[in-house]
């Protein structure tokens, strides 16, 4: 938003009569850069693109680079320029704004999971290896984490989980377990040859404190309960792709 703020009022100015039309920096880039900031920003205004379309087109025609606009196509395009910002302004301002919950996790890190990216919460490497719905899963875990929607980042969270202890059976057995309820999946691990014992307890855990507790019709988690265990979560996540998946 402070970048496309910059661009208008700098397009605003141009009533000094001290800018050059094209170059590197100057207004014809400039329009251009609005017109992307605006697609950035999802302002879908026709009158606006419109009439940057026209501007960037009059000037491009009418002027030769180190030229400076004139001083009445710089008052023109000043005036216009306080209409296109009083448009944004209140587009901008009809856009419903959701304040970050302060917590004990890092919000970027949150932020970049949140939109199915690699962060310091899931190590790149075992990100890209995860299953698309942990991967879904996890991300709206931390959605729901940055707005203080403390129980389903939980219940989420737990899905997605799930669905990468499926993935680890299906490693280790070479069986589907779609069909397979997570106590028999845990189960039949443990009598995997060589298998992990500890990782599994964990799992375990992760299944008979956790999930069960969770799938309880009247249970609530706070903030600080559902953020202690979506750590968990990634912990155990972190711990199958290290030491199983990798």
């Amino acid at each position: 938003m402070f970048w496309l703020g910059g661009l208008v009022e700098f397009i605003r100015q141009s009533d000094s009569g001290t800018h050059e039309v094209k170059g590197k920096g100057w207004l014809v880039e400039n329009l251009h850069w609005l017109s992307h900031a605006l697609n950035y920003c999802q302002i879908k205004d026709e009158s606006l693109s419109e009439s940057i379309e026209e501007w960037t087109t009059r000037l491009e025609r009418n002027y030769k680079k180190g030229m400076k606009i004139s001083k009445q196509d710089g008052k023109e395009l000043s005036d216009e320029a306080d209409h296109w910002e009083n448009l944004i302004f209140k587009e901008l301002c009809a856009r419903p704004c959701i304040e970050y919950q302060e917590g004990a996790l890092n919000q970027r890190a949150l932020m970049l999971t949140s939109e199915g990216k690699p962060s310091d919460i899931f190590d790149k490497k075992i990100w890209k290896r995860l299953p698309k719905i942990a991967q879904s899963d996890f991300s709206d875990s931390a959605k729901c984490l940055l707005i203080g929607a403390s129980t389903p980042a939980t219940m989420v969270a737990l899905r997605g989980t799930e669905a990468v202890i499926r993935a680890y059976y299906s490693q280790k057995t070479n069986r589907d377990a779609t069909k397979k309820t997570l106590g028999t999946i845990i189960k039949e691990l443990r009598q995997v040859r060589g298998i992990n014992e500890k990782l599994i307890s964990f799992i375990d855990y992760i299944r008979s404190e956790r999930r069960n507790i969770a799938l309880h019709p009247d249970k609530m988690f706070s903030q600080r309960e559902a953020e202690r265990i979506f750590m968990e979560i990634v912990s155990v996540t972190h711990d199958i792709y290290a030491k199983a998946l990798m």
